[in-house]
């Protein structure tokens, strides 16, 4: 299986389930990719090292719809792993003022967020 797993609100939820996910499927023999609206240079999700270490790879959509980029690389997926469906095929949902005030938070820059820490909130959400 070719496995797309979303990052903000579902991997960031319990980052030790995902890892173990991860290693346990490429045990296997599948493939898992961290699927991101996330900005490859603005947003960086901080596990980086940890997600290459498990063999998962990191897709930057950049608030695109995230098949549409995942079609552009060459790459597709048997299964979403996806706390908002829609974010798959209609990309981000919030504004230009909405997405500077996530990025002011700065939350979502913490390195290596592990389960009892502040988490990211929600890139796709509006408030």
């Amino acid at each position: 299986m070719r496995i797309a797993l979303d990052f903000d609100g579902t991997y960031t939820e319990h980052p030790a389930l995902w890892d173990a996910f991860i290693a346990l499927a490429k045990a296997h023999g599948h493939t898992v990719n961290v699927v991101t609206l996330r900005h490859p240079v603005h947003d960086r999700i901080g596990v980086d090292r940890r997600l290459e270490q498990l063999g998962a790879g990191i897709v930057y959509c950049d608030g695109r719809p995230k098949h549409e980029v995942a079609k552009e690389r060459g790459l597709s997926y048997t299964i979403w792993i996806e706390d908002d469906p829609r974010c798959v095929h209609e990309g981000s949902r919030i504004n230009e003022e909405q997405l500077a005030a996530w990025r002011k938070n700065d939350v979502h820059k913490a390195p290596d967020r592990r389960e009892g820490e502040k988490k990211s909130p929600p890139l796709h959400r509006r408030s």
